[in-house]
């Protein structure tokens, strides 16, 4: 769709003709260059973006400028603008906040009122936090799994628990029924806020251990 981000695929092989793309499929799917082609074009600001992997890098990881980098990007700047407010825990903040907001148009309370808007709204929180753009629990238990391997285990703890948080979210956000009434709709994103506090606070405690 025009505006739409790109969207990231694996080309796995090719045979001929015929090229093997991986989207989360059981199998890749089979499609043709020209097809291929013009999907890959179509995305004028990620025209042609590709992204080719090489072989391991040489020497040994930078465990800590991993960890150090996660950290600075939860609790400081990432790009460097005035949407930065919206990332890390900031962001997360600014969200329990807006679910809470029942006065201004920036509130879910207004902002989601129509019942087109309040199903778009749930529906995409629950791909945010589960399909698109992470993984499972908002990438939290694939980053746990990290931090057990590098010998983390408190914060890895916190992350999975958090994690638990996430996913309870995203799973309210996708049964929530598609018109509900003010009172349950009020009661639904007070719930949202509570678990993205719950979340922030043992993120903050995971971080401070990094």
């Amino acid at each position: 769709m025009a505006g739409a981000d790109p969207y990231t695929v694996v080309l796995s092989g090719y045979d001929g003709d015929t090229l093997y793309v991986e989207d989360a499929a059981r199998t890749p799917y089979r499609i043709t260059e020209e097809e291929f082609g013009a999907a890959w074009s179509g995305h004028r600001k990620g025209r042609h973006e590709m992204v080719v992997p090489t072989g391991p890098a040489a020497g040994d990881p930078d465990v800590e400028g991993a960890l150090a980098a996660t950290a600075a990007r939860l609790t400081g700047p990432v790009l460097g603008n005035r949407f930065d407010v919206n990332f890390g825990f900031s962001g997360m903040e600014k969200l329990a906040a807006h679910l809470r907001d029942t006065r201004t148009k920036a509130g879910w309370e207004r902002r989601f009122a129509a019942p087109e808007a309040f199903l778009a709204g749930t529906r995409r929180l629950y791909a945010c936090l589960e399909r698109e753009w992470t993984a499972p629990g908002a990438t939290r238990p694939l980053y746990a799994d990290f931090l057990d391997l590098v010998g983390r285990h408190g914060a890895a703890a916190l992350f999975r628990e958090s994690a638990g948080h996430w996913s309870r979210l995203a799973e309210l956000a996708r049964t929530a029924g598609p018109d509900p009434d003010a009172a349950a709709r009020r009661a639904l994103f007070d719930a949202f806020a509570t678990l993205v506090e719950h979340a922030l606070a043992l993120e903050r405690r995971a971080v401070a251990l990094l």
